[in-house]
């Protein structure tokens, strides 16, 4: 029992030996490289490459050493020294970051002698010469030196002209820079020398203008002012003159423009002045509010009669208007009254309640289905609530019923009105469904089928107008469904939902802001209908009608992307990958940001490799499929082609095992569970196990070939290398260049290797092996 116990003790001894020696040999064979790695450097400041590439290798060893029980083992014994590999690296680091350091100050000193700041320079390379006293650094800090007391008159003579241009005396400070910039050229000299020119020019080109503005050639000043204007945007004064000049000829509009963000009273009292003469009373009065001079207070109570009496008369233009019958000028006398004053409930209730019904009764009399439309059309862009809305939808319908071409127009009215046909009074109180309300859903149905029937005869009329109506009808009832529920304010005017039609037909007459960047933004932008008919399923159209220019603002990029994305599936759809590529390509990044891309490229994709029969193409798709998702599908079947790529190079010695197996156990972290993957790289192992024992074989170690393949976890390496001896004895008996006893010790071997393989029982019992 004492003898089992120690033969135990002994071998795991030497099993511990064993895997000690192999990771001793691959930790030399790691610091071997950093060390030569290392000794390549030939001391260069201004290089670091060789220098980090031997620290990672250090690190390297460092990790192996504390990683490993088994060098951790040898380092207790002092076998290994894990200090050497720390000190070294810190030792490296140090080197580098002062090498970095010397990089910096050095290329910052020969920029600043580029620049001609010699003193700067002087300073850094004086700091790098501590770190590394090279004789180029030396030279450059002689370079530095000599030039110090030219840049020191140069500097001298820049403030002077500083002085001088603050002072106003532009020409003598011109005088006085030009010839120093001839001995020393710099840049903030040559851009001190350009702006007093221009200082120069513009001063000269401003006494000319206020000249001639004195003697009354409005005209003449005006552009003289401009010029100035072009020298300098910024001179404030000249915008105040072109302001005067501006009242001065009448041209009040011009006024406000000229003035725009200028700050002080003199801006704030002419922008009042013009707001007067435009009988802006309202903003005059903002304007002069600040202004604390006594006459402007004066002109400010004067500012309020005039308003009154403005007002009373307005009012009563107003009355006249409608006493006529000229209701047309009494709305528009009345929108002007609230633009001006404010609203005022008198007058707008006389408005909506009297004027505007009477418009729309007159208007609905005359059955003059166009003017009616344009008319109902107007009306809600100045109202914005649901009755003007409805009618302007009712006044389509039946314009497009008269004149087919108006049929897009009715499809933007009525599907805009769908959109909100729970907040239509005309359907909350139907005198024909007394005591019930009244079924929205189902009225919507029944409306888009009046539309639908519309649309439909057109196909056999003219084909393309037809397909144009579709895609817009489709754009609309997309959005419809997208948007109906969602609290857009974006894209609603007084709580009323704008479909994307409407949104752009009267882009410039409602109020608007600006997209956010959300995926139903897409349809409100000229890619809508395209996005539309993606999202329906019919990319091939969207692709014929998206627009072909670049998109600008967010939501278009998105739209554009979106569509593109569309593109490269529409593709493999038709089993076409390759031109799939290039939309891909474009939207890579953006991908995930489309609902279930990943799944449905999966789907597609998986599809398609049904089609390929090729290997070589097999590999080529399953590159871009994983490419572009990286999805475990994809990983799965990339990894799969590419451990049956490795086999066949294998199999024509295009490569070694050992790149095999590298490559392999790259594949494997694609997809660690792929059994033609794990299957390869267990079959290489088997071989390099093997090929290491046969190795030991040929160089007559015998006994620790024997031990390897004893302790192997592999059974067909025991197998083959106890094959290998019985086939060594059978060989040494038939030559009968063996020796029974040798003979008797490879069988026995095998025996060891292999204890109870059939195969080789008949030769154990042969030699009377149990």
């Amino acid at each position: 029992m004492l003898i089992l116990f120690l033969f135990v003790i002994i071998i795991g001894a030497i099993f511990i030996a064993i895997v000690i020696s192999s990771e001793l040999s691959k930790l030399t064979e790691i610091f071997n490289r950093a060390e030569a790695v290392k000794n390549q450097d030939r001391g260069n400041p201004l290089e670091r490459d060789r220098l980090e590439q031997s620290v990672k290798l250090y690190e390297q060893c460092n990790r192996l050493v504390m990683k490993s029980p088994w060098l951790q083992i040898a380092a207790n014994f002092k076998i290994v020294d894990k200090n050497t590999y720390l000190n070294t690296i810190t030792r490296l680091d140090r080197e580098i970051e002062r090498r970095q350091h010397f990089k910096v100050l050095y290329y910052q000193g020969k920029k600043q002698i580029d620049d001609k700041y010699f003193d700067l320079a002087l300073a850094n390379f004086s700091q790098a010469q501590q770190l590394f006293n090279t004789d180029e650094i030396a030279l450059l800090i002689i370079q530095c030196d000599s030039q110090l007391e030219v840049q020191k008159k140069y500097e001298l003579v820049l403030n002077r002209a500083k002085i001088l241009a603050r002072e106003g005396k532009f020409q003598l400070a011109v005088d006085l820079l030009k010839p120093t910039l001839i001995d020393f050229d710099r840049i903030d000299g040559a851009t001190l020398l350009n702006k007093l020119k221009q200082a120069f020019e513009a001063k000269q080109r401003f006494a000319k203008g206020l000249q001639l503005e004195r003697s009354g050639k409005l005209n003449d000043a005006k552009n003289y002012y401009q010029q100035v204007l072009d020298i300098a945007p910024d001179l404030t004064e000249c915008q105040i003159r072109l302001a005067i000049v501006a009242i001065k000829s009448g041209d009040v509009s011009e006024v406000l423009s000229y003035l725009d963000n200028i700050d002080g009273e003199r801006a704030a009292y002419l922008r009042g002045f013009a707001c007067v003469i435009q009988s802006n009373w309202r903003q005059a009065d903002k304007e002069w509010h600040s202004l604390l001079h006594p006459e402007v207070k004066s002109q400010r109570q004067h500012l309020k009669t005039l308003a009154r009496q403005d007002r009373l008369l307005t009012m009563q233009k107003i009355e006249q208007f409608v006493d006529d019958g000229d209701l047309d000028r009494a709305k528009q006398t009345s929108l002007q009254f609230i633009s001006k004053f404010g609203v005022d409930p008198l007058v707008e209730n006389n408005l909506y309640g009297h004027i505007q019904p009477l418009l729309e009764t007159h208007i609905w009399k005359t059955q003059d289905w166009s003017l009616i439309t344009t008319t109902a059309e107007q009306f809600w862009l100045e109202s914005q609530d649901m009755s003007s809305l409805h009618n302007w939808a009712v006044a389509s319908y039946y314009q497009a019923h008269q004149d087919p071409d108006k049929i897009a127009d009715l499809i933007i009215a009525w599907s805009t009105a769908l959109a909100n046909i729970d907040r239509d009074p005309a359907l909350k109180d139907v005198p024909w469904f007394p005591n019930l309300p009244p079924d929205l859903a189902q009225i919507a149905i029944n409306l888009i089928e009046l539309l639908e029937k519309l649309i439909d005869p057109i196909k056999d009329k003219n084909l393309g107008r037809y397909l144009q109506l579709r895609d817009l009808y489709r754009w609309q009832i997309v959005a419809l469904h997208l948007t109906k529920n969602l609290p857009h304010t974006q894209v609603r005017v007084n709580q009323i939902l704008m479909l994307p039609g409407s949104y752009q037909r009267h882009a410039h007459t409602l109020p608007q802001s600006e997209l956010p960047d959300e995926s139903w933004c897409r349809l409100y932008t000229n890619w809508g209908p395209a996005v539309a008919a993606c999202i329906e399923g019919d990319t091939n159209r969207g692709l014929q009608i998206q627009p072909q220019t670049k998109p600008v603002s967010v939501a278009e990029k998105s739209a554009k992307s979106f569509i593109t994305y569309h593109e490269g599936c529409y593709y493999l759809q038709q089993y076409n990958w390759r031109k799939a590529i290039e939309p891909f390509k474009q939207v890579r990044s953006e991908i995930n940001n489309f609902p279930k891309s990943i799944d449905e490229i999966d789907r597609l994709c998986g599809k398609q490799r049904q089609e390929i029969d090729k290997f070589e193409e097999h590999l080529e798709f399953a590159q871009f499929w994983y490419d572009l998702v990286a999805s475990k599908t994809a990983g799965s079947y990339l990894a799969e082609y590419k451990a049956m790529q490795v086999s066949g190079k294998l199999a024509e010695e295009q490569i070694t095992l050992n790149e095999g197996l590298n490559q392999l156990l790259q594949l494997k972290k694609i997809d660690d569970t792929n059994p033609v993957v794990l299957d390869t790289i267990d079959k290489i192992e088997i071989v390099q196990e093997t090929n290491n024992i046969i190795d030991l074989i040929k160089q007559n170690r015998l006994e620790e070939a024997v031990r390897r393949a004893k302790f192997s976890t592999r059974q067909e390496v025991k197998y083959r290398i106890a094959e290998i001896l019985i086939d060594a004895s059978i060989a040494g008996a038939r030559n009968r260049r063996s020796s029974r006893e040798e003979i008797l010790q490879l069988v026995s071997w095998a025996q060891e290797i292999c204890p109870y393989e059939p195969t080789f029982m008949e030769v154990y019992h042969s030699l009377g092996l149990n």
